[in-house]
């Protein structure tokens, strides 16, 4: 990752850099955690480099309020997976 996190405004601990990372490795990627892990900081990290990076993101969540949520932090789209 040539990309500090910390130059997009996020300190995010050694956990969630191997997340950024291994998301890279794999074409679809999953951010999974508890209340309070910070998903959306690892999220817009992952979303920041691979739009620097001239790529398409996706983003899906399970609820409208998350998708919003994640609109708002990465300014990417989103879509709800559940109906």
């Amino acid at each position: 990752m040539d990309k500090d996190p910390r130059s997009l405004g996020f300190h995010i601990v050694d956990s969630q850099k191997n997340a950024v990372i291994n998301s890279g490795e794999h074409s679809l990627s999953v951010t999974t955690g508890g209340a309070g892990v910070d998903k959306i900081a690892v999220t817009k990290v992952i979303t920041d480099v691979l739009v620097d990076c001239g790529e398409m993101v996706m983003l899906s969540a399970l609820s409208v309020r998350a998708v919003m949520r994640l609109r708002k932090a990465t300014g990417s789209d989103g879509r709800i997976i559940a109906d």
